[in-house]
């Protein structure tokens, strides 16, 4: 419920004119923090993360309206490809489908805007699915002898 309240939040917002490309470029650069959350600094994953997302240059392209359909299918399917690299098997048809999803709306010749705004409604599930395993796999910490 919560997640579909955000969602139309952010369809709404993303249809401003100017666009809030400030507040889009946080909602991606936070995209990057989570990817980057996962692996230890020092990772190859992280290190190509750093390299292949950039959050100044993602804000550029919405500020001046350059981004178009294939930057954001490419955006989309390396966020949505890293998070498969990481995620439970179990996910991976849950983790592609939105993917899927993405790209077909993207390729739909909706409202770029639009589209930015379900890629992120769509990674940040996938994201969220990801943590909430890694904290479901994590080990329990021994038991103080004073509990």
């Amino acid at each position: 419920m919560l997640r579909n309240y955000f969602y139309g939040y952010l369809e709404e917002r993303m249809l401003k004119e100017p666009p809030e490309a400030e507040w889009i470029a946080g909602l991606y650069r936070d995209i990057k923090q989570r990817l980057l959350a996962i692996l230890p600094d020092d990772s190859e994953f992280n290190q190509n993360v750093e390299q292949s997302l950039d959050v100044d240059l993602f804000k550029q392209m919405v500020e001046h309206n350059a981004l178009d359909a294939r930057d954001l299918i490419k955006i989309s399917n390396y966020t949505f490809t890293k998070v498969l690299e990481l995620c439970h098997p179990y996910r991976d048809s849950d983790v592609e489908g939105r993917r899927r999803m993405v790209e077909e709306y993207i390729k739909g010749d909706n409202h770029i805007r639009k589209c930015i705004s379900l890629y992120i409604h769509y990674i940040n599930i996938s994201l969220d699915e990801l943590f909430e395993d890694m904290e479901d796999s994590a080990p329990i910490p021994p038991q103080s002898e004073y509990c």
